[in-house]
């Protein structure tokens, strides 16, 4: 039950090497640590191998490997292949309410930011979470117990919650040439939330992954069925609406003042027989390849329906004067 061996001395030391040859590597002590090296001009690495096994390697460069002799990073970490889901590295906090962490620093540059990623569980549902931190900013990003991401949030309410500064965008797609994007607060002269592209392209609306159903372009041209619209609402198929409203800057009470000059009927017949239809109305030929002008159609059909309001009082008017004519010559 005694000592099985003591060196003692400044610095003690144990040194290991192969017959004939130099020392390979060396256990010592110092005033403040106890030490485990292998010599500079050794080939072979630092090895901790429980049962035969090999379960930490310190390369002659410095690389550290756990579960790999051939770590090719300073620290390269190799799971188990079994038993399913086992953990590569696990860490623990041992206080209720604490975060396990790990730290990302760049000590040769003083003025940037320091990155942390902290793990907290605990028995209150919703409160455990996975935090991406900076140093700077604090928390960017979360991701709960329940699935949730939160950026900008540590309590998102949704699968993805995104939090930003006013004026700001929240979510940008970008594949180098086409940019998509949300964005909350000003953009222009209305304050609230928007969603379009962040370059000179149209924006798409498609449902089923199909062709695009709907068009937005750069100018503001929206189209419904058709994706090179060349109005402001242009729409391929047919509208129901329960009401239409179109504003007209002159509507053509003007027929009914008494310095406007009705046409002549003579004239009238004239034109419709040359041109097959009524003056200041599109031809059928027109309507057909460009469409109607439903406002201006509509104002001309109520200038035509005016006209005709008044051929038929002054029609009317010679009636009565030939049924009155027609009396007096009876009554003679």
């Amino acid at each position: 039950g005694g000592e099985a061996m003591r060196i003692e001395g400044t610095n003690p030391w144990i040194g290991f090497a192969e017959p004939a040859s130099n020392y390979n590597g060396y256990l010592y002590q110092t005033a403040t640590n106890f030490i485990l090296e292998t010599n500079s001009t050794s080939t072979k690495n630092l090895q901790l191998s429980p049962k035969g096994i090999p379960a930490l390697t310190a390369t002659q460069g410095g690389n550290i490997g756990i579960g790999t002799t051939t770590p090719q990073a300073f620290l390269e970490i190799k799971g188990a292949s079994s038993p399913a889901f086992s953990p590569t590295l696990k860490l623990v906090e041992t206080s209720s309410y604490g975060f396990s962490r790990l730290h990302f620093n760049n000590t040769s540059n003083a003025g940037n930011s320091e990155f942390y990623i902290k793990a907290r569980n605990t028995n209150v549902i919703g409160d455990d979470r996975l935090t991406f931190q900076n140093s700077t900013t604090g928390e960017i990003m979360s991701l709960t117990g329940e699935g949730k991401v939160g950026i900008g949030t540590t309590s998102p309410t949704d699968k993805l919650t995104v939090i930003t500064q006013p004026n700001s965008y929240g979510i940008v797609h970008n594949d180098g040439v086409v940019g998509i994007g949300t964005y909350v607060g000003s953009g222009g002269s209305e304050n609230g939330g928007y969603i379009g592209t962040t370059t000179n392209h149209p924006l798409y609306f498609y449902s089923a992954g199909g062709s695009a159903q709907a068009t937005l372009l750069p100018n503001g041209n929206f189209g419904i069925g058709i994706t090179s619209p060349g109005e402001k609402l242009s729409v391929n198929g047919r509208i129901r609406s329960k009401e239409v409203l179109v504003q007209s800057s002159s509507w053509p009470d003007f027929v009914f003042d008494e310095k406007y000059k009705l046409p002549n009927l003579k004239e009238v017949e004239k034109f419709i027989t040359a041109n097959k239809h009524l003056p200041n109305i599109p031809p059928a030929i027109e309507v057909e390849t460009n469409g109607q002008n439903l406002g201006e159609v509509q104002k001309n059909l109520l200038q035509k329906v005016e006209e005709l309001t008044l051929y038929i009082i002054e029609q009317n008017k010679r009636i009565e004067k030939l049924e009155a004519d027609k009396k007096i010559v009876i009554q003679k």
